[in-house]
């Protein structure tokens, strides 16, 4: 929390946050003629109305001797107590303000650093008359801000701005973390963008038709050497078979030896 109590905010400017959507304050500009324990009181000073110095002297039934002054615009000073007039301008003191009381206007607030703010009808009649102060904003209402509440509502925008940046520094972070990713995908589509470009250079420089052909001339001759080994299985294949028949052949005259020498009858009459 912002220890607010130790924050003076007079002769200071309030800038309205650019998010902010209240159709009184956005984009306003608010000098601070008053803060204190009690509360908070300032004017609008950026936001003219559709009224000019002129008119509004016109409207007063008073004329205006200050031709400086003529088609400058009104403000709209804030929210509060809008049908009445606030004159901002500098300070003007009496010749003895310890014993005159101070300012020459009968209802003044001295800004202490600044300027003064006036509400009562002599400042209009003095500027009438072609004197008055030399610099003079006027506007129609002001804004205030009760005990307290001038100091919460800085407190939660302190808060708002701390979770903003913390929000925008893990953004940063999180986006750090996908460019780093990116980058190295990035870079391994580029090394495969360039691995297809020296195969094509070599394509193109005939090193890859090179390597074709001396695959090829590897698998002819593992071809060659397997139809030969064919051959020589075939051939011993051939062999085995007749050395197979030439056994059986062997095998039936030992049968028929045999069987003649068991009978002697084979063998014929003796005479």
């Amino acid at each position: 929390m912002t220890d607010c109590a130790s924050i003076d905010l007079k002769h200071h400017f309030l800038i309205a946050m650019p998010g902010l959507e209240d159709e009184t304050f956005a984009r306003s500009v608010v000098y601070m003629c008053e803060h204190s324990p009690r509360g908070a009181m300032g004017l609008i000073i950026n936001k003219p109305a559709d009224i000019s110095m002129r008119h509004l002297f016109d409207k007063v039934d008073l004329p205006l001797r200050r031709e400086d002054l003529m088609q400058n615009p009104v403000s709209h000073g804030g929210p509060v107590q809008t049908e009445r007039g606030f004159v901002l301008h500098d300070p003007l003191r009496m010749d003895k303000p310890q014993e005159d009381g101070g300012s020459i206007y009968a209802s003044t607030l001295t800004v202490p650093g600044g300027l003064e703010m006036t509400t009562s009808r002599d400042v209009l009649e003095a500027l009438s008359n072609g004197s008055g102060p030399r610099r003079v904003l006027v506007t129609l209402g002001y804004a205030s801000w009760g005990e307290g509440q001038l100091e919460s509502e800085i407190d939660a925008l302190s808060a708002a701005l701390r979770q903003s940046r913390q929000t925008q520094r893990r953004s940063a972070t999180i986006s750090a973390r996908k460019s780093v990713a990116q980058q190295n995908e990035i870079n391994h589509l580029n090394a495969i963008v360039a691995a297809q470009r020296q195969r094509l250079a070599d394509f193109e420089s005939g090193q890859v038709m090179i390597e074709l052909g001396r695959q090829l001339q590897q698998l002819s001759t593992s071809h060659d050497d397997l139809a030969s080994t064919a051959q020589r299985v075939w051939q011993l294949e051939k062999t085995i078979r007749a050395a197979h028949a030439e056994c059986e052949r062997l095998a039936g005259e030992r049968d028929a030896l045999a069987v003649h020498a068991r009978c002697p009858l084979i063998h014929g009459f003796q005479f």
